[in-house]
């Protein structure tokens, strides 16, 4: 998104239109205990640098600083299961002082897990474990699996192993 602006008095006169500027644009993949960060650079001026803010809830905190437009948020520490990012382009220099620009706020949900709904354990190579489908932000799980008359029969903490259809007890299936 770009923008200008310029305005009109009561007279009806035109002021000169002012410096174009185009918003910066926040995108993010959310990974396995990290998030992968990237933007569109800034165009109304050539900032020194971006900062990168993070959090549960306004002010976000300052998180890091690149020169590049992108940055990966590897020290995860979700509050409320949500984090909320915006980065901030700036530009120091002795004419003007400190100029800043934001971009728009994004959020990300800090775990997700999506299990299928059904396995075949029957040793053809297809669908044997059941694992998720997908997962992002994981940072550990605790997994079981109960029979009908409410006894354990498997429980993992490996997420890409969490069950091969067996009964932990007597390995039958």
């Amino acid at each position: 998104l770009c923008y200008y602006v310029y305005s009109i008095d009561s007279c009806g006169n035109y002021s000169p239109n002012s410096q174009t500027f185009c918003t910066i644009d926040l995108e993010a993949d959310a990974g396995i205990n990290k998030n992968y960060l990237y933007w569109t650079s800034f165009k109304a001026w050539q900032p020194d640098g971006y900062d990168i803010y993070a959090g549960n809830s306004f002010p976000l905190k300052r998180i890091g600083s690149t020169s590049d437009t992108s940055f990966v948020h590897d020290s995860l520490q979700c509050m409320d299961n949500l984090l909320i990012y915006q980065v901030n382009a700036y530009k120091s220099d002795s004419i003007s002082g400190c100029n800043y620009s934001y971009s728009d706020t994004l959020s990300i949900l800090c775990s997700e897990i999506n299990l299928p709904n059904t396995f075949t354990p029957n040793d053809d190579k297809i669908h044997n474990i059941f694992i998720p489908v997908s997962y992002q932000n994981v940072v550990s799980i605790d997994f079981q699996i109960y029979n009908r008359w409410g006894q354990l029969i498997s429980r993992s903490s490996d997420i890409d192993n969490l069950w091969d259809g067996k009964n932990i007890y007597n390995k039958r299936d």
